[in-house]
């Protein structure tokens, strides 16, 4: 995952509210379970007669208004000569028809997974574009009024496209259907389909930065990197001096050698960062912008961290895969489960599984 260097100039504002009054439309309830029925999720997509629909262009539709007119004149004035020019462009506009569906006629769409993006911000999601048969001609993707340029797709090759698609709040992010289309070869005819390949990427939280830095909490471990004289773990003898405790002299050591020594004991210190659920204020999701923050600064520092949420325990590491995990968890906390079981966020979870200690 790549972090964006402008992360912090635009605020994520959570538009969830305007969403639920979109969908309230049962218009599009109904047309979306029916291409949901005709058209299931499925990660590749041949396209066929059974999943592309065809309809005239604007292009298309004056078209077929001047062959109308052209018509009417030709009656009024049984002028052979018009009556010719309307056979001739109706012929084309039928042949334009065949070839407009032949050129999706086909081809092969297949999604990859998108890289995880923070709230608010966009997702880049690789769509394939196969042919086998024939040659494409100016193919175009688009969805969520974000448009890709007009492709050609060569005969046994594929094209790779990136297409944008800006994400919502935290979770898993399914950017659902993506248009298809082309106009080849006159651009009076428009052959189309949406097809959902079952792709998704997770959103992580909008990092606050008004956080500052993480909380440090050093503490004792006996696999520590540095060590301080304590009273935990016995360390060795050194000479006795003028002042020890005499619950320190090493008496065995003395009745054996004559010497007088003194036990020595240190404390190991653990400089692992802790990122802790208690240590941040406001309600959940303020919380977990406020933890994502903090990984992010423990990320560009020199120790290793860890994040501790309630029944969630992710052991300290360092590096991008283990942020990635971390910032995973801070994702998907307390999302229902038909949310949080997309097929990047599986991945996480089974690289996270993968450590004994990690709890989930």
């Amino acid at each position: 995952m790549r972090i964006p260097s402008d992360l912090y100039q635009k605020r994520y504002r959570d538009r969830r509210g305007r969403q639920g009054r979109r969908s309230r439309f049962s218009w599009r309830q109904s047309w979306r379970a029916w291409i949901d029925k005709r058209l299931p999720p499925k990660r590749e997509q041949v396209l066929s007669h059974r999943n592309i629909f065809i309809f005239p262009s604007r292009a298309g539709l004056v078209f077929t208004g001047l062959l109308v007119m052209l018509l009417l004149v030709a009656i009024n004035f049984e002028n052979s000569a018009i009556f010719a020019l309307v056979f001739l462009l109706g012929g084309l506009l039928v042949v334009s028809i065949l070839h407009t569906f032949g050129n999706l006629m086909g081809l092969k769409i297949s999604g990859r997974t998108a890289e995880a993006a923070f709230a608010g911000r966009q997702a880049i999601f690789p769509i394939m574009l196969s042919a086998t048969g024939r040659q494409h001609f100016g193919v175009q993707l688009s969805w969520q009024d974000i448009s890709s340029d007009r492709i050609d797709v060569a005969k046994q090759s594929e094209r790779s496209i990136p297409m944008r698609f800006r994400t919502g709040p935290r979770g898993i992010c399914k950017p659902g259907r993506i248009k298809v289309e082309t106009s080849y070869p006159l651009g009076l005819i428009t052959a189309w389909t949406w097809v959902d390949l079952a792709i998704d990427t997770v959103v992580y939280p909008f990092p606050d930065k008004s956080a500052g830095e993480p909380v440090s909490q050093s503490a004792y471990h006996e696999s520590g990197v540095q060590e301080r004289a304590g009273s935990d773990d016995f360390f060795g003898l050194r000479s006795y001096v003028v002042g020890d405790s005499m619950r320190s002299v090493a008496w065995k050591t003395f009745a054996k050698t004559g010497q007088l020594s003194s036990k020595q004991f240190v404390d190991y210190i653990d400089h692992r960062l802790w990122l802790d659920w208690d240590n941040v204020t406001g309600d959940d999701e303020q919380r977990l912008q406020q933890l994502c923050h903090w990984a992010l600064v423990a990320e560009s520092g020199h120790h290793e961290y860890g994040l501790r949420l309630p029944g969630v325990n992710v052991p300290p590491g360092r590096g991008m895969p283990h942020l990635n995990i971390l910032l995973s968890e801070l994702a998907l906390y307390k999302l229902p489960l038909k949310q949080s079981s997309g097929s990047y966020a599986g991945s996480m979870r089974q690289a996270g599984s993968s450590k004994p200690s990690v709890a989930l």
